[in-house]
């Protein structure tokens, strides 16, 4: 198993040393934002320069961050269409720039459109292979109970299985994988 970061995420933190640090926490039931960002606390863990430690300007991005969530989830409704789907507003559409523009301006732009709808395509792309792996293990686990009950139907197992779940994927580490000085678990 190769790890690496989603492309164009500009993450420069070592993707092996980020699994082990996250498969670690989630080997504990522990993985969430809060106690990421505990365990990169320490200047020599693997994550901590991917984290914003002054205070002033943490508060800042984090204002930015809101802002781009508040634009990226404001969605306007045609009450006079057939169809009334919620539809979002802005859209960034040029990577060299953080504005965003509506979309009645970007769809009268042949360009715009265009780049538009090449990112459409790349986040539906991005969207089947996010969950082909999930559907995958799915259909393993309904291939397993249904042989699981054929067997206890036709009684050549001595003792029924238990209920297969879905398996959660550990990326081939194992659990307490970290090892090194340069992280300190909680």
């Amino acid at each position: 198993m190769v790890f690496t970061w989603k492309s164009g995420s500009q993450i420069k933190a070592d993707p092996v040393q980020a699994a082990k640090v996250m498969n670690d926490l989630a080997g504990r039931d522990m993985l969430n934002a809060s106690n990421l960002v505990e365990v990169s606390k320490p200047e020599d863990a693997p994550l901590h320069s991917e984290f914003e430690w002054d205070d002033q300007r943490a508060a800042g991005s984090w204002r930015e961050h809101q802002a781009r969530h508040l634009i990226n989830c404001l969605v306007q409704i045609d009450e006079t269409a057939e169809r009334t789907e919620p539809v979002r507003v802005y859209f960034n559409v040029e990577k060299t720039s953080s504005n965003y523009e509506p979309l009645d301006v970007i769809v009268r732009s042949e360009d715009k459109a265009k780049k538009l709808l090449k990112q459409a395509l790349q986040e539906l792309i991005a969207y089947k292979r996010k969950y082909a792996a999930i559907l995958q293990q799915c259909d393993a686990v309904k291939e397993m109970n249904s042989l699981q009950m054929k067997m206890e139907l036709s009684g050549t197992e001595g003792k029924p299985w238990p209920t297969v779940a879905a398996p959660v994927p550990t990326a081939g580490l194992p659990v307490g994988a970290v090892s090194g000085a340069n992280y300190t678990a909680l």
